[in-house]
C-alpha cells in the first residue's frame, strides 16, 4: 500500500522521461534533416563561411547576405566577359570606345546647329538676301535700263565685276583703287583703251556698287554663304549607327543604345528638312528640333574605359586572380539570394533545433 500522492514523484520522472524521448526524437530527426548542406559553395567564399556558420545566424542577418541589387548584376556580367577572355574583351570595348567618341564628336558638333532658335535665325538670313536683292535690283533697274546688256547690276554681274576689281588691283594696276580709269588705263576684260564712254559707264558701275543699297545685298548675300556653309559643315558627318555600332552597344547598354538611335534619326531627318526648305527651295515642312544629353553617353564611356583598362590588367596573373576571386565572391552570393527562403527555413530549423537541445538537457 502507497499514501496518497506518495507515488507523485516517481510518476513526474516516467513523464520526464516521455517527454525526453518525444523531444529526443524530433531532435534526431531535425538533425538528420539538417545535417545535408542548403548550399554547396565554392570555399573560400564569405557566402561559404556565412552557410557553414547558419546556426548562430538571424533572420535580420540571412536578408543582409541575400540582398543582390543591379550593381551586383551589373558587375558580375562584367567579370564574366573579362574573366572568360580579357584580351579579347579589352578590344571589343576600345573599339566600341573609339567609335563611340567618334559619334560623340559628330552630336556634339552638329546639335547647336538644329535648335529651333539656330534654324529660325538661318531662315532669317535667307530672308534678309532674299529683301535686299528686290532692292538691289529694283536699284539696278533703274540706274542702268539704258545700258546695252540687261541685268546690270544682278547676282552674277556683281561676281564678274568683283572679280575683275580683284584681278586688277592684286595683278593689272597694284596699288591702284579699281576701276582706274587713268588716260592709259586699259579694260581688264577685254584690255582695250577705255573710251569716254566706257570710262563714264565704270564710274557708274563703281558708284552702285558702292551704294548702300548694293553693300546691304552683299553683306546679306556674304552672311548667308557662311551661315549656310557652317550648318552644312556641322552637320555633314550626321548619319544613322551602322548596325554593327548597334549591336555593340546594345550589348552593353540597350537603353542608350535606343537612345542614340532615335536621336540621330531624327537629327539626320531634321538636317535633310532644313537642306532642302531653308537652304533650298523646296516646302518641305521642318519639324521641331531633336535634343539629346551627352551626360549618359559621357557616363558610360567613362565606365567602359575603366572597364577596358581593367580588362588590359586581367591579363596579368595576379590581376586575373583577382578577378577570379571577386567573380566566385559574386556567383556565390547570387546563389544565396537565390536560395533565400531555403536559407531562411534552415536557419528557423537550428534555432528550434538548439531549443530542443536545451529542453532535452532540463528534463
Amino acid at each position: 500500500f502507497v499514501p496518497y500522492n506518495l507515488d507523485c514523484f516517481e510518476r513526474l520522472a516516467k513523464v520526464c522521461d516521455r517527454l525526453k524521448e518525444r523531444l529526443s526524437t524530433e531532435q534526431k530527426a531535425l538533425t538528420l534533416s539538417t545535417s545535408s548542406p542548403v548550399l554547396v559553395l565554392a570555399d573560400g567564399t564569405i557566402a561559404r563561411m556565412f552557410l557553414d556558420t547558419l546556426a548562430s545566424k538571424t533572420n535580420s542577418e540571412v536578408d543582409a547576405a541575400t540582398i543582390w541589387t543591379p550593381e551586383h548584376e551589373t558587375r558580375s556580367k562584367e567579370l564574366s566577359k573579362l574573366v572568360t577572355d580579357p584580351s579579347k574583351r579589352s578590344i571589343a570595348l576600345r573599339q566600341l570606345i573609339a567609335q563611340l567618341k567618334v559619334l560623340r564628336g559628330n552630336i556634339a558638333e552638329a546639335q547647336p546647329h538644329l535648335l529651333d532658335e539656330r534654324i529660325k535665325a538661318l531662315k532669317n538670313k535667307k530672308t534678309a538676301v532674299e529683301t535686299t536683292r528686290k532692292a538691289a535690283d529694283l536699284a539696278a533697274s533703274q540706274a542702268f535700263h539704258n545700258e546695252p546688256l540687261t541685268s546690270v547690276g544682278s547676282y552674277p554681274w556683281r561676281s564678274l565685276y568683283e572679280a575683275a576689281r580683284i584681278y586688277s588691283e592684286s595683278e593689272a594696276y597694284k596699288g591702284k583703287t579699281f576701276p582706274v580709269l587713268d588716260d592709259e588705263a586699259l579694260c581688264v576684260l577685254c584690255q582695250q583703251p577705255l573710251q569716254a564712254e566706257a570710262k563714264a559707264r565704270l564710274q557708274r558701275f563703281d558708284n552702285f556698287v558702292r551704294d548702300v543699297v548694293t553693300t546691304q545685298a552683299d553683306a546679306a548675300h556674304d552672311a548667308w554663304n557662311a551661315a549656310v556653309e557652317l550648318f552644312s559643315d556641322a552637320t555633314t558627318k550626321l548619319s544613322p549607327i551602322p548596325k554593327v555600332l548597334i549591336d555593340a552597344l546594345k550589348a552593353e547598354n540597350e537603353t542608350l543604345c535606343d537612345t542614340l538611335v532615335a536621336y540621330l534619326t531624327d537629327a539626320v531627318r531634321l538636317r535633310d528638312q532644313v537642306e532642302a526648305s531653308v537652304i533650298g527651295s523646296n516646302d518641305t515642312p521642318v519639324e521641331k528640333a531633336a535634343t539629346i544629353d551627352l551626360a549618359e553617353l559621357d557616363t558610360f564611356l567613362k565606365g567602359i574605359e575603366t572597364e577596358a583598362a581593367t580588362a588590359e590588367l586581367a591579363t596579368k596573373d595576379d590581376a586575373a586572380k583577382k578577378l577570379r576571386d571577386e567573380l566566385a565572391e559574386l556567383q556565390a552570393r547570387n546563389q544565396l539570394h537565390l536560395n533565400k527562403q531555403q536559407i531562411a527555413n534552415r536557419v528557423g530549423d537550428l534555432q528550434e533545433l538548439k531549443l530542443l537541445e536545451d529542453a532535452i538537457k532540463a528534463c
